[in-house]
């Protein structure tokens, strides 16, 4: 039995976590008294308003079990900076029952660094933070990851990083469901990409307009946008991840997504 937190950038990186567990019998418990008392229900946020923005949703993880493995998977609405401060939180949240989180993990996009690049970047930033506050961290025995190829490191509790999209390229989660889609749903990626491709350069559209898309990735971005416009209209990538077949056993099967289950299954504790 092990409890593991996960801190993700965004709410489509958690639908992303779930549907790899999913399959390994894990299911969502959305209601507080199921939770477990030293870890799940520690974990919950009941201030309002958050840092007094009114119209700010209370952020709390999405929990899953298997029965006796728990894991809480939470956005932390950005990147390092965000990510660091989740982790930190979630730590005090649980230090006067230490022993209750078993495992801890970062998972985030690469961006336009390269994958080593990039977890140096994280890892330096938390070993500032740890360095800097660590009255937040002195009731664990932490240690931090040393390289993308080693990325989980035993502690109390343990702590592993994963890089999206493959822990290995530069990347976004989008660049991993595209490949994805593009197993599961190819003539819907093909016609997303033709239109995307058709319509970035309208004359109609201004520097302002065409910003977003013409970012790095940008591109990626828009061609999942306009795929999941046809599986769920009105709705977003999170939900269509949760309720689509994105992430079904061929995909599941890829490469890149084998890394990842790779990954969550070690830190996670589960068997094989």
């Amino acid at each position: 039995m092990a409890n593991t937190f996960i801190a993700v950038e965004g709410p489509q990186d958690v639908e992303l976590i779930a549907a790899v567990l999913k399959p390994r019998g894990f299911k969502k418990k959305v209601h507080e008294d199921d939770l477990p008392e030293r870890f799940g229900k520690r974990l919950i946020r009941k201030d309002y308003p958050i840092d007094g923005d009114l119209h700010a949703r209370v952020p709390n993880p999405m929990f899953m079990t298997d029965g006796s493995n728990w894991v809480a998977i939470q956005s932390a609405g950005g990147a390092t900076l965000e990510l660091i401060t989740l982790v930190s939180r979630v730590l005090n949240a649980l230090k006067s029952f230490p022993g209750a989180l078993d495992a801890i993990g970062i998972v985030r996009d690469t961006d336009e660094l390269s994958a080593p690049e990039q977890f140096a970047h994280l890892r330096t930033e938390l070993s500032s933070r740890l360095n800097r506050e660590p009255e937040e961290f002195a009731n664990y025995e932490l240690q931090l990851p040393m390289s993308v190829n080693e990325n989980i490191i035993d502690g109390k509790p343990n702590f592993g990083i994963y890089m999206l999209p493959d822990n290995e390229h530069e990347g976004t989660l989008e660049n991993l469901v595209l490949e994805c889609g593009e197993c599961i749903y190819p003539q819907l990626v093909n016609r997303s990409r033709d239109f995307v491709d058709d319509v970035r350069e309208l004359a109609e559209l201004n520097s302002k307009d065409k910003s977003q898309v013409k970012k790095p990735f940008g591109k990626e971005k828009a061609i999942i946008a306009a795929a999941v416009s046809i599986l769920k209209p009105g709705m977003s990538l999170a939900v269509s991840l949760d309720q689509n077949r994105w992430f079904s056993e061929e995909s599941l099967n890829l490469p890149s997504m084998k890394k990842l289950i790779q990954f969550l299954r070690n830190l996670c504790q589960l068997e094989s």
